[in-house]
């Protein structure tokens, strides 16, 4: 199973573009043998939905571009999708809770209008006169050069792409000791390792710490 959602993450990663302009989201559920993408057409009748199926195995992939979520949204959203699939409701009843929901976000719109959030650029308010732009312009500069960094390694065309992605794991008890440690010095984990990856950095190169992360 762990070698099959390796696959399937190397692929996603490494193979041809998944997500774009027109896909800003996708979600793969994959068994042994196939891939199931959304959407499947024809749609499976409720009826055979609820038929006894034999036990299977599935790795579940959630595809997002960045700026739709960080990453407690999908945590929330695989725990409610989970919470949906290992609940006793039908698929009757999983079709009564989608109307009920589109009613309250929608009422009886056949079409959903165009609810995606503006972006911050278009929220702020417009900048008039010369004075404003000018200031504007040396406040963005002075703001970058705060930024820059040296944690950048250098690219190499021309050649394939393999991403690796490792996945750890930590046990319960290393894991409570590792929130324990961290909220005693007043940090987060991410934090905590935010500041390990300087560390690192700095090791790497003893010449130059004007550049860190």
């Amino acid at each position: 199973m762990l070698k099959r959602y390796a696959e399937l993450i190397h692929s996603y990663l490494n193979g041809p573009r998944t997500l774009s302009n027109e896909r800003i989201s996708h979600l793969i559920l994959s068994t042994s043998g196939s891939v199931l993408t959304p959407p499947i057409t024809p749609m499976p009748s409720p009826s055979s939905l609820e038929n006894d199926q034999p036990e299977s195995e599935f790795d579940f992939l959630i595809c997002a571009a960045h700026f739709l979520g960080d990453g407690m949204a999908l945590h929330q959203f695989a725990h409610e999708f989970f919470t949906l699939l290992g609940s006793q409701g039908s698929a009757k009843d999983f079709e009564e809770t989608l109307k009920k929901e589109w009613v309250e976000r929608w009422g009886n719109q056949a079409v959903v209008p165009d609810v995606l959030p503006c972006s911050i650029e278009e929220s702020m308010p417009q900048l008039a006169g010369r004075l404003r732009h000018a200031v504007a312009a040396v406040d963005f500069k002075s703001s970058q050069g705060k930024l820059i960094g040296g944690q950048s390694f250098p690219k190499v065309s021309g050649k394939e792409r393999h991403t690796i992605v490792p996945t750890v794991s930590f046990d319960e008890e290393r894991t409570k000791a590792m929130l324990k440690a961290c909220k005693s010095h007043g940090v987060s984990v991410s934090v905590a390792l935010f500041a390990l990856c300087n560390i690192v950095w700095a090791r790497m190169h003893p010449d130059g710490g004007e550049l860190p992360m």
